[in-house]
């Protein structure tokens, strides 16, 4: 089961790495259908250049974690996407946003900080193997 996880986030991985290739060469065209303003527009390039920079760690990160829910370990699981997400993005996204106005790209970079942590941390708990005693 721990080479299957391994195997699975791969191949995962690598799917992901060749899908955002295009959000990285032309965001432009993958955005114009859907924002006509081009002010709006050149606001969206630079989010989904970072969301396609982080996507492929991010996938690592939730190949792992359903790995380890479907494994037993649901509990850990939840507590640690819980607190990444309550305790760390949404507070430092309010603090860097409308506290101390650093704007969009911040917040940008405040969520895929976030969700990289959560990749490492599922990671981890992957590589150390404790959800291997777990009974159900």
């Amino acid at each position: 089961a721990r080479s299957w996880g391994w195997d699975v986030a791969k191949l995962a991985v690598c799917v992901i790495a060749v899908l955002v290739i295009p959000g990285l060469l032309f965001p432009r065209f993958l955005l114009a259908p859907f924002l006509t303003d081009q002010e709006t527009l050149a606001l969206g390039v630079t989010p989904l250049r970072l969301i396609c920079v982080g996507l492929p760690i991010d996938t690592l990160g939730l190949v792992l974690m359903h790995g380890l829910i479907g494994a037993g370990d649901a509990k850990r699981t939840m507590l640690v996407s819980v607190a990444t997400q309550w305790l760390l993005a949404i507070p430092l996204a309010y603090l860097l946003g409308p506290v101390f106005g650093f704007g969009l790209i911040a917040l940008w970079l405040c969520y895929m900080s976030s969700r990289l942590l959560n990749s490492a941390v599922f990671t981890a708990m992957w590589q150390r193997s404790g959800w291997t005693e777990i009974r159900v």
